[in-house]
């Protein structure tokens, strides 16, 4: 027996958030922001992340 599938082409609705959800998701936002300002979630500039490179391929090029 042949399966039918149907498809609704409607477009959702888009979510209404509560206040408290509409806080929650401004403040995850501001913090995503401050995140993307930093290389590799760690440093300031490019500077930074190229001088911590260089350290760690001096720790690990030593032999104990």
């Amino acid at each position: 027996m042949a399966e039918v599938f149907t498809m609704n082409e409607t477009p959702a609705n888009s979510e209404v958030l509560n206040s408290d959800e509409q806080d929650s998701l401004a403040v995850a936002e501001s913090l995503e922001g401050g995140e993307q300002s930093l290389l590799a979630g760690k440093f300031k500039d490019p500077q930074a992340l190229e001088q911590a490179y260089v350290e760690l391929q001096k720790k690990l090029g030593r032999t104990t």
